[in-house]
């Protein structure tokens, strides 16, 4: 399945100094804390180890390997406690929605991995609900917020489009094929020509069942990128339009 988050990986490395983040903006410097690119260095310690002391058995690369996930663990809890604080301050800010539900579907994997079922959900279900606050502007919709009386209830969202290819992506995570499908088109309402979302749809179409949908939606990638890489392996190098 195609991610929004690659972007996630972008250079930090301007952030890597708490005394410059600190001098900018008291409340931004919450969610530039939380984006640091840290270096885990135990994970290095870990196995270089082994190597110094000429040591390298099963037993010792799977202790390394606890150490290393509690201490990326850590890592990851810090910066859902960065992000945090800064929604305290501003609850409206998107990319703070996006890193964070990011973090946590991470912590999901992890737990997977560990056999650990009740924390990968906690973690899927923290993630969807921070990609619905954001989409549906719980906070701006709070009575006390909407000073004007405008009904910011039943007209104000924050509707987005890579906001709701995350919500789509971790409803397919999740086996929500029907809600993972409304959450795409709503991805493609806000941005019809994204190619990776046509790409999910299909792929949650083909699991429904959906051939007819899901040859619209690959006529129609082939229509905005001819050159995709998928669309030969998709239609075998059919070069007429496939019906």
């Amino acid at each position: 399945m195609a991610d929004s988050t690659d972007a996630w990986n972008e250079d930090h490395s301007d952030w890597n100094d708490s005394r410059k983040i600190l001098s900018i903006v008291p409340c931004a410097a919450w969610h530039q804390l939380g984006c640091q690119t840290q270096t885990c260095r135990c994970f290095l310690n870990e196995l270089t180890k082994p190597l110094i002391c000429g040591r390298w058995n099963r037993s010792y690369i799977e202790r390394s390997e606890r150490n290393c996930r509690a201490c990326i663990r850590g890592d990851f809890f810090s910066r859902l406690f960065y992000f945090f604080k800064y929604h305290a301050i501003d609850p409206v800010f998107e990319p703070n929605y996006t890193r964070a539900g990011w973090v946590h579907l991470q912590l999901a994997d992890m737990a997977q991995l560990e056999g650990r079922p009740a924390e990968v959900a906690k973690h899927q279900d923290a993630a969807e609900q921070g990609y619905m606050e954001s989409l549906y502007a719980w906070a701006c919709r709070a009575p006390e917020n909407d000073v004007l009386h405008e009904h910011w209830d039943a007209t104000h969202r924050h509707f987005n489009a890579e906001m709701f290819e995350n919500l789509g992506n971790v409803r397919f995570t999740r086996g929500q094929l029907a809600g993972a499908a409304r959450a795409y088109r709503l991805s493609l309402w806000q941005g019809p020509d994204n190619t990776r979302v046509m790409k999910n749809l299909a792929a949650v179409f083909s699991r429904l069942g959906n051939q007819a949908e899901v040859l619209r939606l690959w006529n129609r990638i082939r229509q905005i990128a001819p050159q995709d890489p998928d669309l030969q392996r998709v239609f075998h190098a059919n070069v007429q339009t496939h019906p």
